[in-house]
């Protein structure tokens, strides 16, 4: 009934929004640690944990709807952006630590599970119309230092780029430095620890390797 409301007028979506969203907005309001727009999104039973830090900002764009999320938030001037339309995103875990760090997701992104983390000043870029089944763990860094013998660390993190349109299948695990390339298909269990940089294509394996090309996918089952 709702929906069908909105759709008739949906100059009334940042009103609804503001309503649903009042308990995260107050929470928000008596802290003072971080920007919060979500105008014209919905979160339902989302947490906010926050460690000290300023000009942390979080942005969900219209119409965007995250369930059962907690983000995470440990430093300084870190941004969360997720991007509207028709993403939804349940039981995933945003975590940013260190200062200047960057996830940024495009519109009409959907994620079933999992987490996506960034460390030490790092950014993951994540495109539009993506479809990320549960069990996702996407991480930019370690959190712990490796050594060489001379007692230098060789473990630094690396950046993250996913294209437009990707699907990553259940239990994918994407390492840092990786990128991967538009309309292609990470299989299910694979753990990408190498980029994947052709377009149009599946990988799969541990570690992930080019499976073939010429492909594409649709959210839809076709029959």
């Amino acid at each position: 009934m709702l929906k069908k409301i909105l759709k008739k007028w949906d100059w009334l979506l940042p009103v609804v929004s503001y309503i649903y969203n009042l308990p995260i907005i107050f929470w928000v309001l008596m802290n003072r640690r971080v920007a919060l727009n979500i105008k014209g999104a919905f979160l339902q039973h989302c947490q906010l944990k926050l460690r000290g830090g300023v000009g942390n900002v979080i942005n969900v764009g219209e119409k965007g709807r995250l369930r059962n999320c907690v983000i995470y938030i440990s430093g300084n001037n870190n941004v969360l952006r997720i991007g509207g339309g028709h993403t939804i995103i349940a039981n995933t875990t945003f975590w940013l630590q260190g200062d200047n760090c960057v996830i940024d997701i495009g519109d009409d992104f959907t994620m079933e599970g999992g987490g996506i983390s960034v460390t030490e000043n790092g950014k993951i870029f994540i495109g539009r119309d993506c479809m990320f089944s549960f069990g996702i763990d996407i991480r930019n860094g370690d959190s712990h230092s490796i050594l060489n013998q001379q007692g230098n660390r060789i473990n630094y993190a690396k950046d993250i780029v996913i294209k437009d349109h990707v699907w990553l299948c259940a239990n994918v695990t994407v390492l840092k430095g990786i990128y991967i390339e538009s309309h292609s298909i990470i299989g299910t269990r694979s753990v990408v620890t190498k980029s994947c940089p052709n377009s149009h294509s599946t990988y799969a394996g541990i570690p992930a390797c080019f499976i073939r090309s010429g492909i594409d996918w649709n959210r839809k089952l076709i029959y």
